[in-house]
């Protein structure tokens, strides 16, 4: 059997922390016969290159796509993207990994066997449950991303008009989308109204990934919040989209099913609005800045 070719693009950025482990566990726990494997890294302001260079040279299926200056997120991707010598892409951030790594790129290139479906948006799941996390920010982050998917699936499995809900798209076909404008924030974002536009689908399938390396205080939670609300504020002026509606409605869904969360996580729930409340009103005050100053990179303690 002929099974198409998928390019896994990692773009990295200071990323020492988390690189080394994040292509271990590409090159040793996903099995699929047509892959390859393209990290964009910027800069070598930390030992990122460094690392990405001895897995390259260990094995043939990682390419390493290097600028010496910082490109961005995006415009990293739109060279990723241009050298990727594969129909499908799946983006793969240094710190997420992908689950059921033994089936999840078969069932990826199952889905794409519809001519109509664009592209997917995978599940997020709680790596830290097992290891008994102590850190309310961890906790709440996955809580209220699983409660966003939650919410979503239930009413739209699938996405064929217009699309107003700030979801990531993980993966795309490569003609619909070979480049990006370099300026936009939210990037994964950006790549499902593409695949809309475009007359395509947008599939919610249940392929889950786990977020390593997540803020574990307030401070750090409160960054990455400024950076992605002031991503979505960009987004949602240039698309002409409301996005209030969309959280509106997803906190009613909170509450009409609150009886079925612990009180942890609705203790976390609560908490990471708080925080993520502030973040909201720095965001109004940022929102004009560069992209290299509102992106501000702490250090990731990964756990996987």
């Amino acid at each position: 059997m002929k099974y198409p070719k998928i390019s896994v693009i990692v773009p990295a950025y200071k990323e020492e922390e988390t690189i080394g482990n994040a292509l271990e566990y590409l090159v040793k726990k996903i099995k699929y016969p047509n892959l390859e494997i393209i990290i964009g890294i910027d800069t070598d302001e930390d030992k990122t290159h460094e690392i990405a260079k001895k897995y390259a040279k260990k094995y043939k299926r990682i390419k390493i796509d290097f600028s010496p200056k910082r490109r961005g997120t995006s415009a990293a991707e739109n060279d990723l993207i241009k050298r990727a010598t594969g129909d499908i892409i799946v983006k793969n951030d240094a710190d997420i990994r992908l689950g059921n790594p033994s089936k999840v790129l078969f069932q990826v290139a199952k889905l794409y066997e519809d001519p109509k479906v664009g592209g997917l948006s995978f599940r997020v799941r709680d790596s830290l449950e097992s290891e008994k996390r102590k850190s309310m920010i961890s906790r709440g982050e996955i809580f209220v991303q699983r409660l966003v998917y939650d919410w979503f699936t239930q009413k739209h499995p699938v996405i064929e008009g217009k699309w107003d809900m700030p979801l990531i798209c993980n993966s795309f076909r490569k003609k619909l989308i070979p480049k990006i404008n370099p300026r936009i924030m939210a990037d994964d974002i950006e790549f499902g109204y593409r695949i809309i536009e475009q007359g395509y689908k947008l599939l919610f399938p249940d392929i889950p990934y786990y977020p390593i390396g997540l803020p574990k205080d307030s401070s750090r939670l409160f960054l990455q919040k400024r950076r992605s609300t002031i991503a979505l504020m960009r987004i949602a002026k240039r698309r002409k989209i409301k996005y209030g509606k969309f959280y509106s409605k997803v906190f009613l869904y909170f509450l009409s099913n609150i009886y079925k969360y612990s009180l942890k996580d609705i203790a976390a729930f609560f908490y990471w609005g708080m925080v993520y409340t502030v973040s909201i009103a720095a965001a109004h005050r940022k929102k004009s800045e560069k992209r290299t100053k509102i992106y501000v990179k702490y250090k990731r303690e990964p756990k996987f």
